[in-house]
């Protein structure tokens, strides 16, 4: 276990620097935050790299059985003064301990599964953590992201994900309408989600393989990615609401694929 209380030392500034996404991309690592989720990647033995812990809260009951799990791992324990603690911080009331996970995988390989989730675009960090959150309790064989969707590894995403980033496989995706294509070429049905010129989303056949396309929040799908669809689908809007949110509506249409695919 080491204390540290400088700015300067070098582990510190290694971890600070994972702040910008230009040291993520480069250390293959990323900061989680939160006793839950440290513990789930820790139960789940995922590579955890360290585990930070807040000098003021480090004599707390939860978080000295977490510090003993993770050496327990081999983890490396780090204890930091309270201003630097607050530094790597993004919560207004902290737990107390953050952790230094490696990356996912997220290079092209094929994605197993009837019900696949793509996204094209996805800007909001909130809305991609509560969507993956939500692939996940959905049951999906794994998600493609576009170029354009907001990086999987920021902090707002990850807190989002509630662990679900660690247990949903994800592509970023170089050529987001060949990879598309390639599993319309496979037989999947590309459902996208759109408001025009489509069918109730409960009216559509989800008991075939499918990948379901949801765009960003004010544009919705690119037109390229729309002519690559086999069908598109919407939700019926009642009242003044225009649409729904992003995440809200990847919801809804993912339930009910998993239903259809679940009674089949």
């Amino acid at each position: 276990m080491k204390h540290i209380s400088s700015s300067q030392n070098e582990a510190y500034k290694s971890i600070k620097s994972l702040l910008s996404k230009k040291h993520r991309t480069q250390q293959g690592a990323f900061l989680i935050e939160g006793v839950r989720l440290v513990r789930h990647v820790l139960e789940r033995g995922w590579p955890l790299q360290n585990l930070i812990l807040d000098l003021r809260e480090s004599d707390r009951p939860e978080l000295s059985r977490l510090s003993e799990q993770a050496e327990a791992a081999g983890v490396s324990v780090m204890i930091l003064e309270g201003e630097l603690f607050d530094v790597l911080s993004e919560t207004v009331h902290s737990q107390g301990c953050l952790g230094v996970a490696k990356m996912p995988e997220l290079q092209p390989r094929p994605l197993e599964g009837n019900l696949i989730l793509a996204l094209d675009q996805i800007r909001d960090p909130g809305n991609l953590g509560t969507i993956l959150r939500t692939a996940d309790a959905a049951g999906v064989g794994g998600v493609l992201l576009s170029k354009g969707c907001v990086e999987p590894f920021n902090e707002k995403v990850v807190r989002a994900t509630m662990g679900s980033l660690f247990d949903v496989p994800l592509v970023q995706c170089a050529d987001f309408a060949g990879e598309l294509s390639s599993y319309r070429e496979k037989g999947y049905e590309i459902a996208a989600a759109v408001l025009e010129n489509s069918i109730d989303y409960a009216v559509f056949d989800w008991t075939k393989p499918t990948v379901l396309v949801v765009g960003n929040e004010a544009e919705g799908i690119s037109e390229e990615i729309q002519t690559l669809s086999t069908q598109r689908v919407s939700i019926p809007i009642r009242g003044g609401a225009e649409s729904l949110n992003a995440a809200v509506a990847a919801g809804v249409l993912l339930f009910e694929g998993a239903r259809q695919q679940r009674v089949k």
